[in-house]
């Protein structure tokens, strides 16, 4: 045991963050890249790389030293894996890996000793159990969606669960159906409760994508795929009802390619990926009530497919599938904007970009 965590755990100072980067390997990626990214100075150093098929989304539960990622695929080829992760060192050992029982497993959520997994392509939520050594304990557990919304004839004609995300009091998950042009809501306390969940219905061949909270936990965001919008919502973190309050174009440029969204750790500023056409993030400036004011649109690299913020806020960076790189942009905390530092990040069709926890170990 002492020398797995030696193995694990590495040496030296804890003051750069770890990075993990999920890619497509149809043109030589390995799969998973490990990282320590410098959030002073903006530069990732490289560390450790794991073989796994299409890893296109992972996450870690630092506290555990766990990832758990998807390999994107059909049948036999969908599956999800789980590695122990030194946060430190940026090493990865294999667990074990279980059927995706679906198509196109795209997102990851835990909770508790429990993993759900969104596979977009048919249209189901799969649910494991996890071990006390991180493994995933597959319960053959599923929920079937099916629930067309024909607002997009090829991305609409059934349910595509897209993203599964927990509100930020832990009460809730939100399973976001891009093909059905709504959000499922289940009540998780104190355990997670099976049967028919609520329906938030959104507006017709919108396509929702993915989903993000401001720290207050009083408004929520939804970045739509075919309509390249934010849904700016009231949230009521007592029954966790939503209200509409406000619609914004993230691009008019008619992408139809609208990818990730996501706040600023000091509540500011949203940000929100757009792709196919004027390929950029839109910056807002958040107002009174978690309203938006578009401010700026910095133009990225191709396929921006997702990015994230630095835990301390002070970089952005963007996963440019098509480009073969991660962006590293250095953020304003004042107006909000973006500058490229030229710091790329090169590997092949990065696709997920996950921060862990140094203090972890």
């Amino acid at each position: 045991m002492a020398a797995l965590v030696l193995l694990l755990s590495g040496c030296g100072k804890s003051d750069p963050v770890p990075m993990f980067v999920g890619t497509y390997t149809d043109k030589g990626s390995d799969g998973i890249y490990s990282y320590s990214f410098d959030q002073e100075s903006g530069k990732a150093s490289p560390q450790h790389s794991v073989k796994v098929t299409n890893p296109s989304y992972l996450t870690l539960v630092s506290e555990d030293s766990c990832m758990y990622c998807v390999s994107e695929g059909e049948g036999d080829n969908a599956s999800v894996s789980a590695y122990h992760v030194g946060m430190r060192s940026g090493r990865m050992l294999f667990i074990n890996r279980v059927s995706a029982h679906g198509d196109d497993p795209c997102h990851l959520m835990t909770y508790t000793n429990r993993l759900f997994v969104a596979n977009y392509g048919s249209g189901n939520i799969s649910m494991y159990d996890i071990d006390r050594d991180g493994s995933i304990y597959d319960t053959g557990e599923k929920l079937s969606f099916n629930n067309p919304s024909y607002g997009d004839s090829t991305r609409q004609s059934s349910s595509h669960i897209h993203q599964l995300v927990k509100a930020p009091d832990g009460h809730f998950m939100f399973a976001v159906d891009l093909g059905g042009d709504c959000i499922y809501k289940y009540e998780l306390r104190p355990t997670f409760k099976e049967g028919t969940p609520a329906k938030i219905d959104l507006p017709k061949g919108c396509g929702p994508r993915h989903i993000a909270f401001t720290p207050d936990a009083r408004t929520m965001y939804v970045i739509t795929e075919l309509s390249d919008e934010v849904l700016v919502f009231d949230y009521n973190a007592d029954n966790g009802d939503v209200k509409l309050r406000q619609r914004v174009k993230a691009s008019d440029a008619g992408a139809r390619g609208g990818s990730e969204v996501e706040v600023s750790p000091d509540g500011k500023y949203l940000y929100a990926g757009v792709r196919l056409k004027n390929d950029g993030v839109a910056i807002f400036k958040i107002g009174a009530g978690g309203t938006l004011k578009k401010v700026g649109y910095q133009k990225t690299g191709r396929h921006p497919r997702m990015f994230k913020i630095t835990p301390n806020g002070k970089f952005l960076l963007v996963a440019c599938r098509d480009d073969n790189v991660i962006q590293v942009y250095k953020r304003d905390a004042e107006t909000g904007l973006l500058e490229n530092t030229e710091r790329d990040i090169k590997v092949s069709q990065p696709s997920c970009i996950a921060f862990g926890d140094a203090t972890a170990w």
